[in-house]
């Protein structure tokens, strides 16, 4: 499965949408729902947030400190869903 990162493009983007061919699978940018009272340890592990946009996996929200941890754990989260997808259609 080749996963292609494209930086997001508009006012006030800060992260990159994760595409497989030319489907949008998921998405991180900066977290910007941080309260200013946070510890400042919170702050710098809580820093990116992470989407799936795959059904099922919608609501699911990842947060860590650097886009570099956060890129291969979306990318995970979608080949886990892929592979239990297909799975489930050799069950049949």
């Amino acid at each position: 499965m080749k996963f292609i990162w494209l930086k997001q493009k508009g006012r006030y983007q800060s992260g990159e949408d994760l595409f497989i061919n030319k489907i949008h699978v998921g998405s991180y940018n900066w977290n910007s729902m941080m309260s200013r009272n946070e510890p400042d340890d919170y702050k710098k592990a809580h820093q990116y947030v992470g989407h799936c946009n795959l059904p099922g996996l919608s609501g699911k929200r990842v947060y860590e400190a650097t886009p570099e941890v956060i890129k291969p754990f979306i990318e995970r989260m979608a080949t886990n869903w892929f592979a239990e997808i297909n799975r489930d259609e050799s069950i049949k």
